[in-house]
Parts: structure tokens; sequence; C-alpha cells
């Protein structure tokens, strides 16, 4: 599989229909507008419906199998591709963080979802009667309000995407309600999702979101296990490790990307990691995937 420099990054593209650039539903069976043949990620969320069909979907470095009535997550940032037989037949929605929130008072609603992003390791479910049908239903409502003329469409499609996440929700598995904890720790894995190529000190996520380096590794270990550090490692590494497979960067590239002025530090860093050095991993992970 050949490597770019860069994994492209693709943003919510207008059709020759709809002036939509915030959510779109198309069919799975539609051609993209860029190649898509090749691992890439997403400014915006992206929902698969897979009605029938077979093949796996690579979500970063989980393999997830295609089988009928199953939904695949894509958040943003993440690396996927997806290798589908060809009947396969299904929706994709696709949508920004503020085409969900417009006229809503809580900003915080899709941390709410554990299969967005990228914090669940398996981002998928496979739906049984009677919900497949009712999924089934809320998508091609969508679909049909997404083509209407209808003015209001807008805000009954969001009604229906709550309505959907909710349902996928409920089938992901119930994790009780959300505490201080959860909600804190929500928000600073939202603020390093946002912030890992220029912040790696706890300290400064503390100080974003108003609370003690203290308080917020307590949190983080009582939700997580891991210290706040740990969870801002991970995304690092995942980071590096998405590069080493997708591009052919050198180390010292990754490692200015990454944000590291020493990039012997973020070998080491990455050895203690991993216990290889990034030459080593992108050979192992290569063989892994491409052989």
């Amino acid at each position: 599989m050949p490597k770019e420099q860069a994994i492209p990054t693709h943003d919510l593209q207008k059709d020759d229909d709809h002036d939509h650039v915030s959510f779109r539903i198309i069919r799975l069976e539609t051609k993209t507008a860029y190649e898509a043949s090749l691992p890439h990620r997403h400014s915006y969320y992206e929902i698969f419906f897979f009605e029938k069909g077979s093949g796996w979907h690579m979500i970063d470095f989980e393999n997830v199998e295609i089988d009928p009535g199953s939904i695949h997550f894509v958040s943003p940032g993440q690396v996927h591709l997806v290798s589908r037989s060809l009947d396969s037949q299904g929706y994709v929605l696709l949508f920004n963080s503020d085409f969900f929130y417009y006229n809503l008072e809580n900003k915080n609603t899709l941390t709410e979802f554990p299969f967005l992003h990228g914090l669940s390791a398996r981002p998928a479910i496979t739906l049984r009667q009677p919900d497949l049908a009712y999924i089934n239903k809320i998508i091609r409502d969508i679909d049909s309000e997404f083509k209407s003329g209808n003015e209001y469409k807008d805000d009954i499609i969001r009604s229906y995407l709550n309505i959907l996440l909710l349902k996928c929700k409920a089938n992901f598995g119930h994790t009780g309600p959300e505490n201080i904890s959860q909600s804190l720790v929500n928000r600073f894995r939202l603020k390093v999702e946002e912030k890992f190529l220029s912040l790696h000190k706890v300290s400064d996520y503390a100080d974003l979101l108003s609370v003690t380096p203290n308080h917020l590794n307590d949190s983080t270990k009582k939700v997580t296990g891991k210290t706040a550090l740990e969870l801002i490692q991970d995304r690092l590494l995942l980071e590096a490790k998405r590069l080493l497979l997708h591009t052919e960067q050198t180390g010292k590239e990754i490692a200015f990307q990454l944000g590291y002025n020493d990039p012997s530090y973020f070998t080491r860093f990455f050895k203690t990691q991993t216990s290889r050095t990034p030459e080593d991993f992108r050979r192992q992970i290569r063989e892994k995937y491409h052989n």
C-alpha cells in the first residue's frame, strides 16, 4: 500500500443537490470525491450503517468486521479504511459538531457517547431485531428529510440524529449516570484531542479546566485507571503509530510534528512505551497489516 508524507484529512463537501456542509447522508455505494482506497481521516463524524455485505473496516489499529445490521463509528481525526464486499448496501451519515450542537444548550452531549472520540476500543455495534428495524427506519427518515425542501429539515434531522445516537448508546452498553469525575475526564480528553500537539503537561490541562493537577489525576485514575499524564502520552503514542504506519515521515519529522523539540527524547519516549524504536515499530506494523 503506497504511503503519503501526511495522512490526508477530508472535510465535508457540498454535492450538486445540497448546500449542506455540516451534515450529509449518502448511500454506502456512492463514489466519494476523494481517494477512499487509502487510509485517511475526516474532520467530522461518520456513522456507517451496513444493511448487508461483508468485509472489514480498519479504525486506527482495530480491524472491525462488517456484518449485516452493524453500525460503525468514526470520530474526527481517526485513521480508517473500509474494505467492503461489492454487494454491500447501507448508508453513511456525515456530520460535524456544529451541526449537532446548533440550538442545543448542552455543549457536551457528544462526550456522553462512549463510541465517539476514539474512546472505545471497538467503536461498533451489531443490531438485532427489533432495534435493527427501528434504527433502519430512523436512518431512512433522515434520508427522506435530507432530500426534502422542508424549511425545518435541519432541526428534524438533528432530533433524529440524537435519537439514533441514544439508541446506539443503549445497545452499546449502559454504564450508569455520568458523575462529576466522569464529566471532568470527558472534558479533559476532549482538550487533549484538541491540544496534544502543543501541550504535554498535566498542569497545562488542569489550568484549562480550572482544576488542580492533583484533582485531575485523581479523577482520571478513578474513571480510567490511568493518570492524566498517561492519557496524554497514550494520545501522543497513538498519533505517532498512525504516522509511522501510514506515512513516510522520518522519526525526526514525526517528533517535531508531535511537539518534541528533541527527536532523541521522542525516540526514548516511544521505546519506553512500546519496547521498540520507531523504525522497528514501523517495520513490524507494516508486516502485520500489509502482508
